[in-house]
């Protein structure tokens, strides 16, 4: 199932029309349903974006009508401070190195441009550590992370760290629709990778497939945040 458009949350949402940028940059933008967002705010900025999954790069193109490029985050084939705006969307997480994939970010972006990341948070203490929440139940690929972040706090400064300020900081309870969890339950018992999805549409009620069940322990960190100047000449 392709989305069309998924959007961020309100505060962003409300914060993004008042900006004017030329030049959007989507780094992991997957399938593009939030890209396609940021396209419909902005219809005179270029956005473009980059990822390195072919498949989702093809459906970003030919079913949204973005531009996008096959690259890697740490690596990517722009010259600096070309971005006024740079999205990293539950990206960071996957990559081998944060610190790496920041300083790739701090190159292409702008001074005093904006980087609007997210990630996650796990509590060691609350979270059931399972792929069930990492597996995409369509085509059984594993999308694991690499890491976790322990709170916003320690998401915010290794930011700083890295010349960011923070404009915009919180978290949101992570939630999957319970009609998911159950396909990708049984694509896992059942080692059946097509046709799940097909047969729960069927079975299940239409008001099931609208439920999204909490996921205790597991957050989403949302951080709006400006690159300070860097004091090049």
């Amino acid at each position: 199932m392709i989305k069309s458009k998924i959007t961020p949350p309100r505060v962003i949402k409300q914060f993004v029309p008042r900006l004017n940028p030329s030049f959007v940059l989507d780094i992991g933008c997957g399938e593009g349903a939030l890209t396609r967002y940021f396209c419909d705010v902005w219809p005179s900025a270029f956005i473009l974006g980059i990822d390195v999954d072919t498949r989702m790069l093809k459906i970003a193109k030919n079913f949204l009508g973005l531009d996008v490029i096959l690259a890697e985050g740490c690596n990517l084939p722009l010259n600096s401070k070309t971005a006024n705006f740079i999205i990293n969307n539950q990206v960071i997480e996957h990559v081998q190195s944060d610190k790496d994939l920041l300083d790739e970010i701090g190159r292409v972006l702008n001074d005093r441009g904006l980087l609007y990341i997210t990630s996650i948070a796990k509590s060691k203490k609350l979270y059931l550590d399972t792929d069930i929440f990492e597996k995409s139940s369509h085509t059984g690929r594993a999308h694991p992370h690499v890491r976790s972040y322990l709170s916003l706090e320690q998401f915010i400064s290794l930011l700083n760290a890295k010349t960011f300020s923070t404009k915009i900081a919180f978290t949101q309870r992570h939630s999957y629709p319970i009609f998911d969890i159950i396909s990708r339950i049984l694509c896992r018992l059942l080692r059946v990778k097509i046709l799940i999805d097909k047969i729960l549409i069927i079975c299940c009620p239409s008001i099931i497939r609208l439920i999204n069940v909490p996921v205790f322990g597991y957050d989403i960190l949302y951080v709006l945040a400006i690159k300070e100047e860097s004091g090049e000449a």
